[in-house]
């Protein structure tokens, strides 16, 4: 173990191996997943049952030779820990169909996809072809795990602070929060809340960092792959608490205090889920329906899944112009202005947008981002705030 200047924390942790065994996972094949699950290809369950799928595969590394492999369904079951057979099923069919998983009763294999990753995400994670040397502890808890922004801190922390070098695990490096959540598409704070909770759980060890490291690199940590605790539970998808409004919501980023007005509460669905008896289809960019266009949180997940498949970049002023061109696409395509829409972003003709069309983008904006009844003025729209990259 290596220690940092002042002797008090360690930096570096060296094993041969983690407590429990270890297995390769390409960064490649772990962000195409991902990717995957962020395009609406594959549900977070379907993304479980491929970590069961890799914990399998770990399990018959020392199985003798001329012994088969026997892998079947009720044993991904067991390591996901809910659902039901046929729901195993479902997502190992959907896994064939992304790519990302080849399975049958004699072979399984993880590592057969070959996605192209948007440009912004290579420019964000260094050496994507590189392998994690993924403690088995861990693949077995994010396959339990039924929290998108713990299985996606967990995922961020083994990109950035786990290594395989000269025959070791080494075990050490800084991850920011907003890192996690830009590469990941989760809430900047559920990340934090996260990183607590790992922390608390005896993952995670942080070391000391000063402020100005703090902004810059994130924080210094440490995996600790020698003894972790398992079966701790961590559903809650929810950004922190402050200590004094236990009862309430998170304070947004902006505001301190939240509107006491009883008006527009009505819980609003994101783009993509399916509601009910599934009357509300899956919003996709390969078919693209008015109501689409129409509804601004549908609008805002065609937006997610052309930034997670890199048609189009991740920031406030593309965001604005992906919903100006669904404003004038309402308005000047008589015929259809589904097609008319899909031909403005993917020849980047935003000079037909009119200023009156952009305007009206900016309060739909600021409508879905902060409420009906908000007291922000159109041009102070920004992204929301799973959007935005503060530091660590």
């Amino acid at each position: 173990m290596e220690t940092n200047q002042n002797g008090c924390s360690p930096l570096r942790f060296r094993a041969r191996k983690p407590a429990g065994g270890f297995c390769f996972v390409p960064v490649s094949c772990v962000l195409s997943a991902w990717g995957a699950m962020q395009s609406g290809e594959i549900s977070l369950y379907c993304l479980r049952v491929w970590v069961a799928c890799i914990e399998m595969v770990a399990r018959r590394c020392c199985i003798e030779d001329g012994v088969e492999p026997s892998y079947s369904e009720s044993e991904v079951l067991k390591l996901v820990g809910s659902g039901q057979a046929c729901k195993v099923k479902k997502s190992l069919k959907r896994l064939q169909e992304a790519g990302l998983l080849e399975w049958s009763t004699k072979q399984i294999r993880v590592d057969v996809a070959h996605r192209p990753l948007a440009p912004w995400i290579e420019a964000k994670v260094k050496n994507v072809r590189r392998n994690i040397p993924v403690p088995r502890r861990m693949l077995r808890h994010m396959a339990g795990c039924r929290s998108r922004v713990m299985i996606a801190t967990l995922l961020g922390h083994l990109v950035r602070c786990l290594y395989y070098r000269k025959g070791c695990c080494v075990s050490g490096g800084k991850c920011k929060a907003s890192f996690v959540a830009q590469v990941f598409g989760v809430h900047v704070r559920g990340v934090k809340r996260a990183r607590k909770a790992l922390v608390e759980m005896g993952w995670l060890v942080p070391d000391r960092t000063s402020q100005q490291a703090l902004n810059r690199w994130g924080m210094q940590v440490i995996i600790r792959v020698q003894r972790v605790s398992e079966g701790v539970e961590y559903q809650t998808n929810s950004p922190p608490r402050s200590d004094g409004e236990r009862g309430e919501s998170a304070t947004p980023i902006l505001y301190n205090k939240l509107s006491a007005r009883s008006m527009n509460q009505k819980l609003r669905r994101a783009g993509g889920v399916e509601m009910g008896s599934g009357e509300r289809k899956r919003v996709t960019l390969t078919r693209i329906r008015l109501d689409d266009l129409r509804e601004p949180d549908r609008l805002d997940g065609l937006y997610r899944a052309a930034v997670a498949s890199g048609v189009i970049r991740r920031n406030a002023a593309s965001r604005l112009q992906w919903f100006a061109a669904a404003e004038h696409a309402l308005a000047a395509g008589d015929r259809n202005p589904c097609g008319l829409f899909v031909t403005v972003y993917k020849r980047a003709l935003w000079e037909y947008i009119t200023q009156e069309q952009e305007d009206a983008a900016r309060v739909k904006l600021k409508r879905l981002d902060y409420g009906e009844e908000s007291s922000l003025r159109g041009g102070e729209v920004d992204l929301p705030p799973d959007y935005f990259a503060v530091a660590a």
